[in-house]
């Protein structure tokens, strides 16, 4: 009898050993859960802050090429070459200006 008593003293130590360690490892679960999802949505609100941002910037651009090609009457690459649009781009505007 007595070695049962001890067999379920070792078993409920154990028992409660193993629960707390169950705990532990959820709750670094969680941690590291919540830790990848704020990544990620920082992340995702950096992508959009920056798509928003290059919009933005794509319609000051044309506002300013549009009103130097009717105020002075220039060219859309003389426009976007005075206000340093890279060459590289000027199709890209050429296409929304005629949009």
């Amino acid at each position: 009898m007595r070695e049962l008593k001890e067999l379920v003293i070792i078993y409920e130590s154990l028992k409660g050993g193993v629960d707390d360690m169950w705990q532990a490892l959820r709750e670094l679960m969680k941690d590291e859960i919540d830790k990848e999802i704020e990544e990620r949505v920082d992340k995702e609100i950096e992508k959009r802050v920056d798509k928003v941002l290059a919009e933005k910037l794509d319609a000051d651009n044309i506002k300013a090429i549009r009103n130097l090609m009717e105020k002075v009457s220039w060219t859309a690459e003389k426009a976007m070459d005075s206000i340093g649009i890279p060459e590289s781009d000027w199709d890209k505007y050429k296409s929304m200006l005629n949009s």
